[in-house]
């Protein structure tokens, strides 16, 4: 889950970074009448970048969403099992406290992030 998510970072800031590179290059290299051309590449290059970003939003709430399913599923375990109240109440608070876990780092990984980026 972790592995999935650096991953998913590690490629919006890789394409953040050519994103922030190609028009300074395009727009360096351009001379007048083919400024179309770098406005199209601009969009391109924002295109990619706003693609590599919903990915990595969607990645970070699948691996969100299966914490959660996972902290059910273990909790629902230990319900089973259980004879005592006690047990059942210490099931419950773990599976809350795995939730808080799972919202804790979804958050920071949103956080890291950052904003989506901006069109050109």
């Amino acid at each position: 889950m972790k592995n999935r998510l650096l991953r998913s970072v590690s490629a919006l800031v890789l394409a953040m970074t050519i994103a922030a590179s190609i028009p300074a290059v395009s727009y360096g290299a351009a001379k007048s009448g083919t400024t179309t051309t770098t406005i199209n590449s601009s969009l391109k290059t924002y295109r990619i970048a706003l693609r590599a970003y919903f990915e990595a939003r969607v990645s970070i709430a699948d691996a969100y969403k299966s914490a959660v399913q996972s902290a059910k599923s273990v909790c629902a375990a230990a319900l089973s099992v259980a004879t005592t109240t006690a047990e059942r109440s210490a099931a419950r608070a773990a599976l809350q406290l795995a939730i808080v876990q799972a919202t804790a780092v979804r958050q920071a990984a949103l956080t890291q992030l950052g904003n989506p980026p901006t069109r050109p």
